[in-house]
């Protein structure tokens, strides 16, 4: 909620869509770098002392937070007890199935292959998404999320074909592009179907499905510790429906454009 509402009344309002994508975009590369720092940490740090850190870093946002001046906002009129306003943008639904299960194949395969290498490679394909998203033709591409996906299926096929040095480096590098590349379109879409005054919605809503699916993810890799093969198996699956869900949404917006043009 904070980067979803504070954030963005903290920015101009010609910079708030931009402001969206770099919320999301440290958030992504967030999830990364913890899993990599914990794994440096793991080895020299020992018992409660590991977990002392981690709050020790939540206590620091929050100190961060609080040294920011965030602008008065008076209360809206009919101010409901229980509203999903901020929280969860019904007409987005449907997208937000897709983030969750894209974010879902992810934590699977993270906890599967949890290791140093694999998460910088993986990182390093975030670093080239962001890089790729910057050319017109890719960002505004109709069928980047379910070419993103393909990109992430073909990773973990060619993780079962065989093992090799390339399973620490160029395939987790080149599922992590397609995972980036498939989600961003996907908040882009969902930032789309919203109106002017409901961005900061659409952002909660990216986070509840992505985070919500990144977590099931892990608990369901963590289940699957002793069959890997079968986890990314399950990833696979995940992946192929959230590409069969995101194509046909953009085959129907496109028949629905044609209709009312």
């Amino acid at each position: 909620m904070l980067s979803c509402t504070l954030l963005i009344d903290k920015t101009e309002s010609c910079h708030r869509t931009d402001a969206n994508y770099t919320a999301i975009w440290i958030a992504r590369l967030t999830v990364i770098i913890g899993p990599i720092l914990a794994l440096l940490l793991r080895e020299e740090l020992r018992g409660s002392l590991f977990y002392i850190v981690g709050a020790a870093m939540s206590l620091a946002s929050a100190v961060l937070v609080m040294c920011v001046k965030f602008p008065f906002r008076a209360p809206e009129e009919g101010v409901h007890l229980v509203s999903i306003d901020r929280f969860f943008l019904p007409r987005g639904a449907t997208i937000a199935l897709v983030i969750a299960l894209i974010t879902a194949s992810l934590g699977i395969v993270m906890t599967t292959r949890l290791t140093i290498e694999f998460c910088i490679s993986v990182m390093v394909g975030f670093f080239l998404a962001a890089c790729a998203l910057h050319i017109p033709a890719i960002k505004n591409a109709r069928f980047a999320s379910a070419v993103g996906n393909a990109l992430a299926i073909i990773a973990i096929l060619t993780m079962f074909a065989h093992d090799d040095i390339l399973d620490s480096t160029l395939k987790p590098m080149l599922f992590g592009f397609g995972i980036a590349l498939s989600s961003s379109e996907q908040l882009y879409k969902l930032l789309g179907s919203c109106d002017h005054c409901q961005r900061s919605t659409a952002e909660s809503t990216y986070f509840l499905s992505s985070d919500g699916g990144l977590f099931l993810g892990i608990a369901a890799g963590w289940q699957l510790t002793t069959a890997v093969k079968s986890a990314e198996e399950i990833a696979l699956g995940l992946l192929v429906v959230a590409t069969i869900i995101c194509s046909l949404n953009v085959l129907i917006k496109k028949k629905q454009a044609k209709h009312h043009a």
